[in-house]
């Protein structure tokens, strides 16, 4: 997964991407700027997307199977059901943790910028 972030990212970190003003004026590009921006995403990706398709699905599949007896291939595709609904549900929280456009001090960037 980071790995993956990582090389689809590597031409933004290797380039860096544009930085504004708060008021939206355009100030450059910084690769400070980009790494920060590849953490985050990764972050978001990893720690924050798995959690609910590891947790909800073993426990929704619980709750059901002590509700209703299934069999095998029943079991099968409700928990394929439950993680697919969890990874539909998680994703879009997993990304909006972080900002679309973050804020960054200024004294994280390149010295151009300070």
């Amino acid at each position: 997964g980071a790995a993956n972030v990582g090389f689809t990212r590597l031409p933004e970190m290797q380039g860096g991407v544009p930085i504004t003003a708060p008021d939206g004026t355009p100030l450059g590009v910084s690769k400070a700027a980009a790494q920060s921006a590849v953490i985050n995403t990764v972050l978001s990706r990893n720690l924050l997307l798995p959690i609910a398709p590891m947790l909800l699905p073993p426990i929704a599949n619980g709750i059901l199977k002590s509700v209703v007896p299934l069999g095998f291939y029943a079991s099968a595709v409700a928990e394929f059901v439950f993680v697919c609904c969890s990874i539909y549900g998680a994703l879009p929280m997993a990304i909006a943790v972080f900002p679309q456009e973050m804020q960054i001090d200024v004294g994280v960037l390149e010295p151009e910028f300070q």
